[in-house]
């Protein structure tokens, strides 16, 4: 009986785990494979590094390489891309049929600004976008206060005169005063010449702002010494503390910023504030206007005080300007 019992428990035993085994193994038949997710053709990928003028991206091109097709990263203040120009595209080469993924240098940016970028490719006259992401490149920092070695024949200020920090405007002066003011003194349109003869080069002398307000050895820089400036450093448009301006590197790494502050007209408005700087020279040249260093987003360069700046801006010695004050 027991010997019963044992084979028929047996049997019992068998068909039961028969009977899972068919049940667990249809289940693996009727199981239906999800899809994979379609690869993008473009992918935007991460920042792997940011700095203050520039930031490094990476991103993926998912398509047959058959030398047809370009890809590039557009990046742009704006999350719409609108007005993008050539100058905020930059291609990527060397993808081929192996290496689809990228990392590409972003350079000559705004230092404390968002920027937006995204991966354009374009084949068979067919674009293609990645997603679009943003990054904030790095703040300036800056010695903001006292003289700044730039590795040049004289030291130079901060600030401005007037101003308290470098991103400070500071006060506008007429050539050859030497405290801001709200009307002409040496500009008599009825009088010839209508300037007083106060010398050439007024840089240290009882006419010079910069020695008049802060005393011992700071003055006006001279035309020499401004061209110095713009030659021997590094320059840059930027952005320190929401104010834009000049940047100027020395060879040893040391820097100025200089505030685009524009100029005050003989009634005493603004203009071109944000948009260009002006800063007097206490030197005149051969024709009789004082130089003066302009500053500008795309240009720079020294011009003569009375001479037109792009086309409509006519900066004479009457007109109040800004002073970056040096020192030996």
């Amino acid at each position: 009986m027991s010997k019963f019992y044992s084979i028929w428990s047996t049997i019992v035993m068998c068909t039961l785990f028969s009977f899972l085994f068919v049940s667990c193994g249809g289940d693996d038949e009727n199981l239906v494979e999800e899809p994979k997710p379609e690869e993008k053709e473009a992918v935007t990928g991460d920042v792997v590094n940011i700095d203050n003028f520039s930031a490094t991206v990476s991103g993926q091109v998912n398509l047959d390489y058959y030398y047809n097709y370009t890809a590039c990263v557009e990046y742009y203040t704006e999350p719409s891309f609108e007005d993008l120009t050539y100058f905020d595209v930059k291609y990527v080469y060397n993808l081929n049929a192996t290496q689809k993924s990228f990392e590409i240098v972003l350079d000559n940016l705004l230092p404390e600004t968002t920027y937006y970028y995204r991966v354009h490719v374009e084949k068979n006259e067919e674009s293609f976008y990645g997603e679009t992401k943003s990054f904030t490149t790095k703040q300036l920092v800056l010695q903001e206060s006292g003289a700044i070695d730039l590795g040049l024949s004289v030291k130079w200020a901060a600030y401005n005169l007037g101003a308290n920090r470098p991103e400070q405007y500071g006060s506008y002066i007429e050539w050859g005063e030497t405290t801001e003011k709200e009307s002409f003194t040496y500009y008599n349109p009825t009088q010839t010449p209508r300037y007083a003869d106060i010398g050439e080069e007024i840089s240290g002398t009882e006419y010079d702002a910069a020695r008049a307000q802060w005393g011992a050895s700071w003055r006006m820089p001279t035309r020499m010494e401004y061209a110095e400036l713009v030659e021997k450093c590094e320059s840059k448009w930027a952005i320190y503390k929401g104010v834009y301006g000049q940047l100027f590197i020395g060879s040893n790494g040391n820097r100025i910023f200089l505030p685009a502050a524009g100029y005050k007209n003989h009634k005493g408005e603004k203009k071109s504030v944000g948009e260009w700087g002006h800063y007097w020279s206490g030197t005149i040249g051969h024709l009789a206007p004082a130089f003066v260093l302009v500053l500008e987003s795309d240009a720079m360069g020294l011009i003569f005080s009375d001479g037109y700046v792009d086309g409509n801006k006519n900066i004479m010695r009457t007109s109040f300007v800004t002073v970056r004050p040096v020192t030996d």
